[in-house]
């Protein structure tokens, strides 16, 4: 595969996700590495609402689930940037966790600013993310190179994306227009 979209887009299709995956920002982006994550989330969940075949949808419709959310697609971030997660940020992680699948044939969770998962944190999660329910994929965002434990990161598929060289070549500081990417399996 030319690039992670499709290499996961083409893994959704045949039920072949893998459970836990960490994707690495790329270390020379030229954007916060959130916004860029928040880009290539954008693309990769609408090519799969739009492919999804349990429920139809139109472009307007896809853009309100990007946009407002869906029953089926968890994100937990941390309340600020320079706190680390606690118990109560990974609530909804263990409710979305004992909950059935609402109408999308897959579900997601995206966990942004993983370095501020404390170590006991972590631990606690270790189950959960080594046997999520069946059709679930969990994401966890990298967005600073700070190792993470070895008993999570041996559980998870690494990907480190990085932005392709005409991206960069027509890319300002400040804005970022394809959410496309290259990778590299770590």
């Amino acid at each position: 595969m030319k690039d992670t979209h499709n290499f996961l887009l083409k893994k959704w299709k045949q039920k072949e996700l893998a459970h836990f995956y960490i994707m690495k920002s790329p270390e020379d982006i030229s954007l916060d590495a959130f916004s860029f994550f928040e880009r290539w989330i954008e693309n990769f969940l609408t090519s799969i609402l739009v492919e999804d075949p349990i429920i139809l949808k139109t472009k307007k419709q896809i853009n309100q689930i990007i946009k407002n959310g869906h029953p089926d697609i968890l994100f937990i971030k941390p309340k600020s940037k320079q706190n680390k997660y606690t118990w109560e940020n990974f609530n909804d992680f263990f409710s979305f966790l004992n909950l059935k699948k609402f109408e999308l044939s897959h579900r997601f969770i995206f966990i942004s600013d993983i370095h501020l998962i404390s170590e006991i944190l972590c631990n606690k999660l270790l189950k959960s993310l080594e046997e999520p329910p069946s059709q679930t994929t969990i994401f966890f965002l990298q967005t600073k190179q700070i190792p993470l434990l070895p008993t999570i990161s041996g559980r998870a598929v690494k990907i480190k994306l990085s932005i392709p060289q005409h991206v960069k070549e027509n890319t300002s500081s400040n804005s970022f227009r394809r959410p496309e990417e290259s990778h590299q399996y770590l």
